[in-house]
Parts: structure tokens; sequence; C-alpha cells
């Protein structure tokens, strides 16, 4: 693996397409990616027919609610399915709202697959309330610190995350399998400012922001092959 210190460009303007979501990270701690107490929201980029799978981690009894919204009109459909690929519920209603409330029986791992089906691409906030824990703003972008994704080869995962100045971020990527996973780091003007392209599963790429804004984060699975890819975020105290 190789590590590559970048620092961004200053940001002249906030990311546009998030501004609803786009809050400043001020407290962050490192998360158990793939829990489902420590994943409470995240925003993706969706292409049309794009799609992004989450690993979720849920103990049993405890009921689950998850959600989506977009900035966009576009049709998002939302899937969930038990670690046997049983489907346990879904929200295939028209727009970008669903909703989608289950209990396990038993603790596993659950697929949440969200879909954009158009027209055109949408940004789409993901979220999960599991009972009894402290309530999520599922319009901080702040609320991502990791998540477990189920990528197929040559797949991709753009999440949108918005981070304050001066403090250094660790962005890292790994599998569970020996697939080519890349890490790509843009700011809200889609300039480069940090990847990991060197062979294998594990990336790390760390950046210090100038000021506040929006960053994009690209994860690809070149393969061969598929691969559950966690991606984690560490922001510095």
């Amino acid at each position: 693996m190789k590590v590559k210190n970048w620092v961004a460009c200053t940001l002249s303007i906030a990311c546009a397409m998030v501004a609803s979501s786009a809050a400043a990270a001020l407290d962050d701690k490192p998360a158990d990616a793939g829990k489902g107490s420590a994943f409470k929201s995240a925003v993706f980029e969706l292409k049309p027919k794009g799609r992004v799978a989450v690993l979720l981690s849920c103990v049993a009894g405890k009921e689950v609610t998850v959600t989506t919204n977009g900035d966009k009109e576009t049709d998002v459909n939302l899937f969930i399915h038990d670690g046997d690929k049983n489907e346990v519920g879904k929200d295939t209603s028209p727009g970008p709202k669903c909703e989608v409330k289950f209990t396990p029986k038993s603790e596993g791992t659950y697929k949440l697959l969200v879909t954009n089906k158009g027209p055109g691409p949408n940004n789409v906030t993901l979220a999960v309330k599991v009972a009894d824990d402290e309530p999520a703003d599922a319009g901080k972008v702040s609320a991502f610190n990791g998540a477990v994704f189920e990528m197929h080869e040559k797949g991709d995962v753009l999440l949108l995350r918005t981070f304050a100045a001066d403090k250094e971020v660790t962005v890292t990527t790994n599998g569970d399998k020996e697939t080519d996973v890349h890490l790509f780091i843009h700011d809200a003007d889609k300039n480069e400012v940090g990847k990991d392209t060197s062979p294998g599963p594990k990336c790390e790429v760390k950046f210090t922001p100038k000021s506040e804004g929006t960053y994009r984060l690209l994860v690809k699975n070149k393969g061969p092959g598929p691969n559950n890819v966690t991606l984690t975020v560490k922001v510095a105290e």
C-alpha cells in the first residue's frame, strides 16, 4: 500500500449540490464501520441507474428504520435483504423519499440497497435509525465515519462528506478479498486532492482542508471479481 499525503486547495464556494446537507464536521470520532449503531447517515452521488449497497450489522429485537431522500425528484428505490438474501422490506414508491422499518429476528448482516432510476443523477441521503439509539441528523454528511459496501467488479461508490478546516483527514479502504481497490478524493470544484491507486484492497489518503467544504470520496473496485469494501474516515481532534 502506498500512502500519499495531500493538502486540499482552498474552496471558494460550498458544493451547491448538497447545500442542504453540508453541515460542518466538528467532533468526529472513529466509528466501527458497518455496525448499525455506528452508521447514521451518508450522502451518495448516484448516477442514473446507479446503485449503492451498504452492509449493516444489526442486533436482534431492535427496530431499524431506513430512509432515503434526494435533492432532485428522481425515482429512488430502497431494498433490504438479510444475510440469506431474503427480502425483508422495500419501498419502490415514486420520488426520492423511501422508508423501510424492520426488526431483525436474530443478529446478522443486512444489505441496504439504494437505486436511482432517474431521470438524471441525484445526491441521495441514506439514513439509519436503530431503536433506543441516539437520533441522527440525517441532513448532516458529518454523520458518516465508516461503512461496508458491497461492490461489483468495476463498481464504484461516490460519497459526499463535509470537513472542517485545518483538521487532518485520513480516509482508508480495505476489503475481504484481494481485489484492486482505488481511492480518489476531490474537492467541491472536482479538483483532485489525493488518491491511492496502489495494488490490492488497502488504500489510505491523508489531507488537511484549508477551509470548510464538501469533498467527494470515490472508491472503485477494479476487480477481479466483487468485494465487500470497508471505507473509514478519521478526522483529527
